[in-house]
């Protein structure tokens, strides 16, 4: 389309003259090289200025006439008057801020472009009801901020905004006969779920989005077929895709049918489905058809120039057909050129398609399957740094996890190629461990961080406001109590602390990633941190110490066996049938867990996140608590963040022991257990009534240390529900992020709070997770359901024992050989005493008193010395 006619178009109808309804036709004109210019000159139709300077936007946007897109904007700006109060004009403003999103979108600006479509949702989320065509522009934001979301691998966040969509769709036709138009949202729910490697869920969203297409195929009159045929087609070829990656034959040559039906000859779209036709005869290994077909999309897409997305889907695909007739090597050479057209893409956008990402993870797999393992390795380090830079994101918590679960295989290559061939690369073991590791969890410490050192104590204030009221919105919807007002305010609420978030982190911007060195020189010498990740074929394990690392290898299968059946050995009793499976277990990690420094730091992956190794019996027939003290820590970034800064000299501890109705079980030996940490601690104790969880989320920030003697409960099926029990009421999961803490040591003295649902990376989603999220430096919580004599017994053998000044590490073990010591028999069982852990910093909370007293008696000997010296050289004078 020529810009010049636009301006022409754009001129004519500001000007003020009448063309009898011209301008109304040309409107929907689609070829703008037969305007009038002379005809338009004549016109006056300004009641309508916005809606055809709309229209014509819609028609640069079809042409992907960026130039006229942006000059169509201008005018928009410049010339109309807005009134956001007026109903009419304030859509025709919505309009526009969408256009402006639009126009961004395509010059990809996605940052801005997101910001445009929430204003739009922000403008029209209260007053679209009846009011079609606010309600259309409301889901058009929607559906948008949907794609950049997708676009950015944040597939549940995508998820979330359809789904918000469809309410909004089903909403309009409440009450009539109408049939809600979702066959689009659905498809695209679908897309979300198979990238999110969710291939059953997204088929049935596909089959939810394609059965009225199916319907309307065999009752339509062909003419109605034909013109509908390639709209039907794109819904079709996702289900097809979907059910050639599951391997569904049956259902793909179903639909291949269907397609072959109303699909017209040498029409362009056709190399889509040609490419979809080689891909169903290569997996049932009918090579002939399958280059047939290979051939034909090649010479369609090769066609054209401007289509390196089509050449990098076709060159990615092909490898898969080198590799299943031909070689390694040629599909190697395949997938090289779709990364040659992928890396042309990179030239304009900053975002890795996906069909790059499937590219290079092929390209990794056959490297390593021909040996080239440096190039493998070099591919890996990309993927590192890829996902390190998610940090600064606005990436919720599900998105992060389907990311990094892609790419553990691909880094289980990379840690067998460093350990059985390039161990001098023992700094990228740490990259690509660490990058898997809590990323989640280290941004809301670090967030928490620097909420704490910030000067903006309103905006601080309205921080922790907001994300408590966000966690009451996301209980409400745990529960079923959710209404479309709720996903209304539960929208604005994170829409508004995303921006708080974005003010904090200018004053303070995340740092860069913590280098191997760097940990190195601020890890204690006598500590030994061990970072494990949970291969499909291996655990692979690499210990840090100040001046030396160690990668090592473990093979799986027996592994992942033992644990899963020594954790539900030890998390219930079962007499003493935890025993071969914690000896074998003892053997296969004795390389790990031996050749280590007096106090070991582990952070764990896989079943490894979930069971206390310190109950391990190594193979001299000892628990491994015996010989060393253990800490557990999410990832080194965290413990690196957490080890920054002293204890205060006085610390502050507030004991929190809430009273229960009767249909909760009292604990018994609670009282008896906060009298005796309140004398240790000289703390403040708040009880009964005064135990309430609206003081404790007024107070707790004034104290460093937070005991609580209470009930938990943690809901594996979904986390938001889980809880810690106080007087008037529970503190629910996401309360507890809505925390800023600043305190050295929160003791949950309760069952279950290191408990939950557990996922590769990021570990279990605890209620103590939740506490270090919110600031707090270390936590001791609890595994499985103890005893409430147990627990009482365990807790203040710990504080006696740092009340002396022992790291918080060596204080718990000290307690736990106690507790052996004095219950030989059935306290033997790591039931009663391995379910109590340390995570996080494992610090004294005090200077180490034994050596004030050993430095005072050194200094009082000396004094004394010198003195008997001085009266022996007095009398030796008098004697002479």
């Amino acid at each position: 389309m020529s810009c010049t006619y636009f301006f022409i178009l754009l001129t004519v109808l500001l000007s003020g003259q009448d063309c009898g309804g011209y301008c109304n036709n040309i409107a929907f004109a689609k070829n703008f090289e037969i305007v009038n210019p002379e005809r338009i000159l004549e016109c006056n139709c300004t009641d309508n200025v916005a809606l055809k300077l709309d229209t014509f936007f819609s028609v640069a946007v079809q042409e992907e006439d960026i130039i006229s897109q942006k000059l169509i904007l201008n005018q928009m700006e410049n010339v109309l008057s807005f009134n956001r109060d007026n109903p009419t004009t304030s859509t025709n403003f919505s309009q526009y801020i969408f256009n402006t999103g639009l126009y961004n979108k395509h010059i990809n600006n996605l940052d801005l472009a997101e910001k445009k479509y929430n204003e739009v949702v922000s403008n029209l989320k209260n007053s679209y009801k009846n009011d079609p065509q606010r309600a259309e522009l409301l889901s058009l934001a929607l559906q948008q901020l949907a794609e950049i979301s997708t676009s950015r691998s944040n597939f549940q966040k995508s998820i979330n905004h359809l789904e918000y969509s469809i309410d909004l769709e089903k909403k309009r036709v409440e009450g009539t006969s109408q049939r809600p138009v979702t066959y689009s949202m659905l498809s695209r729910i679908g897309v979300n779920y198979s990238m999110m490697g969710k291939g059953e869920e997204a088929l049935r969203y596909f089959r939810l989005g394609t059965e009225p297409m199916k319907e309307a195929v065999s009752h339509l009159s062909p003419e109605r077929i034909k013109s509908l045929a390639y709209i039907f087609i794109g819904y079709f070829n996702l289900e097809l895709e979907e059910t050639l990656k599951l391997k569904k034959n049956k259902e793909s040559y179903e639909l291949l049918n269907i397609i072959s039906k109303i699909q017209q000859p040498n029409h362009p779209r056709n190399k889509a489905i040609n490419l979809l036709k080689a891909k169903y005869f290569t997996n049932s290994n009918n090579q002939d058809s399958a280059s047939y077909y290979y051939k034909l999309s090649k010479d369609s897409i090769f066609a054209s120039e401007n289509n390196t997305t089509e050449k990098l889907n076709y060159y990615t695909n092909y490898a898969i057909f080198c590799e299943t007739f031909k070689s390694p090597e040629d599909a190697l050479l395949s997938l090289d050129t779709a990364i040659f057209y992928g890396d042309h893409l990179l030239a304009t956008s900053t975002k890795w398609s996906r069909n790059m990402i499937h590219a290079k993870s092929e390209k990794i797999r056959l490297l390593h399957q021909l040996g080239r393992s440096n190039e493998a390795l070099n591919l890996i380090s990309l993927f590192a740094k890829e996902i390190n830079q998610r940090l600064s994101g606005a990436v919720i918590f599900e998105d992060h996890i389907n990311h990094i679960n892609e790419f553990y295989p691909i880094f289980e290559i990379g840690l067998n190629i460093i350990e059985k061939e390039f161990p001098e690369k023992i700094h990228l073991a740490f990259d690509i461990i660490e990058c898997t590791k809590s990323l989640s969890l280290y941004k809301s410490s670090l967030l928490t961080q620097n909420s704490k050192n910030s000067n903006q104590d309103s905006l601080i204030l309205k921080f922790k406001t907001l994300n408590a009221l966000a966690s009451q919105y996301l209980l409400n919807q745990a529960r079923g109590d959710s209404t479309i007002e709720t996903s209304n305010n539960l929208y604005d609420t994170h829409k508004m602390i995303a921006e708080i978030k974005g003010k904090l982190l200018e004053e303070s911007p995340f740092p860069k990633p913590l280098s191997i060195s760097d940990y190195q020189s601020n890890i204690d010498r006598n500590k030994t941190h061990i970072l494990s990740f949970s291969g499909a074929d291996h655990y692979y394990f690499l210990s840090i110490e100040s001046n030396k690392t160690k990668l090592v290898k473990v093979e799986n299968t027996e592994l992942d066996s033992l644990l899963k059946k020594y954790i539900t050995e030890i998390s219930t009793f079962q007499n003493n049938l935890f025993q071969e499976s914690s000896e074998k277990i003892g053997v296969l990690l004795n390389k790990v867990l031996s050749d280590t420094k007096k106090e070991i730091i582990f952070s764990g992956d896989g079943y490894l996140d979930l069971i206390p190794i310190e109950s391990i019996i190594m193979p001299d027939g000892n628990f491994l608590l015996n010989k060393k003290c253990i800490s557990y820590s999410p990832s080194a970034k965290i413990q690196h963040l957490f080890n920054t800064g002293l204890p205060s000299e006085k610390l502050k501890t507030a004991i929190f022991r809430p009273s229960f109705n009767d249909d909760v079980m009292p604990l018994e030996y609670a009282e008896k257990e906060c009298a005796a940490i309140l004398k240790l601690m000289n703390g403040e104790l708040f009880e009964n009534g005064a135990a309430s969880k609206d003081l404790f989320l007024t107070e707790s920030e004034q104290f460093d240390i937070l005991h609580l003697a209470t009930h938990a409960k943690s809901i594996n099926d979904d986390p938001s529900k889980s809880y810690i029990n106080f007087t008037d009421s529970k503190l629910y999961f996401n309360e507890i992020r809505s925390m800023i803490l600043g305190t050295e040591l929160v003791c949950l003295s309760a069952c279950e709070t290191n408990s939950g649902l557990n996922f590769n990376g990021e570990g279990v989603q605890s209620l103590a997770r939740n506490f270090i999220a919110s600031g707090a430096k270390s936590v001791v919580s609890s595994l499985w359901q103890i005893s409430d004599q147990t627990t009482s017994e365990i807790t203040i053998s710990f504080y006696k024992y740092l009340s002396k000044g022992y790291s918080k590490a060596e204080a718990l073990q000290k307690s736990k050989i106690d507790f052996l010591e004095h219950h030989p028999d059935d306290g033997m069982h790591p039931y009663y005493w391995a379910g109590l852990v340390l995570t996080g910093n494992s610090d004294a909370i005090t200077s180490n008193n034994k050596w004030k007293y050993l430095l005072g008696g050194s200094v009082l000997i000396f004094f004394i010395g010198l003195t008997a010296f001085k009266q022996f050289t007095k009398i030796s004078k008098k004697a002479s």
